[in-house]
């Protein structure tokens, strides 16, 4: 019995892999700038299932006024129905306060289909509804919506390039929001089997903001990320 449980231990370690990337840029002389980017992301695969945990956070500072300050995190369940279809649930929470967005959870599931997914890489995609359900300027707000998710992975050069984009648009029929898109898109170079070079660019985009918010926000990273 020991010896099936140490097996059945590495096989859950093997199927879990996570991954944390750092990013941070400061300047001073004629201006002061703080800028600090994080990403961190979790898979667990087990049978005929997979979890997902990915958190981002933002932060600006230039001559000591805070510029950006967004947090960002998702889960993710799939629960596969044959070799290519899934069923996906997510849940998401968005805060930015300097955009009077107090928080945005986002709770839904739908059918999801699996492109193709090997040790490559894989590409799937989603669609489902959502309850959004919001805290704008002080305000609660909540809604139904249509939501299209895309996930894409790709390894090339003998496995040292990665090549990422995963996004997730939020139609809301209500006349006072459209549609909420956001993404990360980037690529990642193997420096060991477990450090590499990360960049990204992560985009949030809403076709009708809170008032004197900027519709499209774009966060530009280089760092370094660490596999576990």
């Amino acid at each position: 019995r020991a010896g099936q449980n140490r097996l059945a231990l590495g096989s859950f370690g093997r199927e879990w892999n996570s991954r944390i990337d750092l990013s941070a840029s400061l300047s001073n002389g004629n201006s002061e700038t703080e800028a600090y980017n994080s990403y961190i992301e979790s898979i667990l695969k087990r049978d005929r299932a997979e979890h997902g945990i990915t958190i981002i956070v933002s932060q600006e500072e230039a001559q000591g006024v805070t510029t950006k300050n967004q947090l960002n995190v998702g889960y993710g369940y799939k629960r596969y129905l044959s070799e290519r279809w899934f069923a996906p649930a997510n849940a998401d929470y968005f805060e930015d306060e300097l955009k009077d967005i107090d928080q945005r959870i986002t709770l839904g599931g739908g059918l999801g289909h699996q492109f193709w997914g090997n040790s490559f890489g894989s590409f799937s995609t989603e669609v489902g509804v959502s309850a959004v359900i919001e805290e704008l300027a002080g305000d609660d707000v909540t809604n139904p919506a249509f939501r299209w998710g895309l996930d894409y992975r790709r390894l090339l050069a003998a496995n040292r390039v990665e090549v990422f984009h995963n996004q997730s648009i939020l139609v809301i029929p209500d006349s006072d929001r459209g549609e909420v898109l956001t993404s990360s898109t980037g690529f990642r170079f193997a420096l060991t089997d477990r450090i590499d070079t990360t960049a990204r660019v992560d985009l949030n985009h809403e076709t009708d903001p809170p008032a004197d918010a900027a519709q499209t926000d774009v966060t530009y990273s280089l760092g370094v990320g660490i596999k576990f």
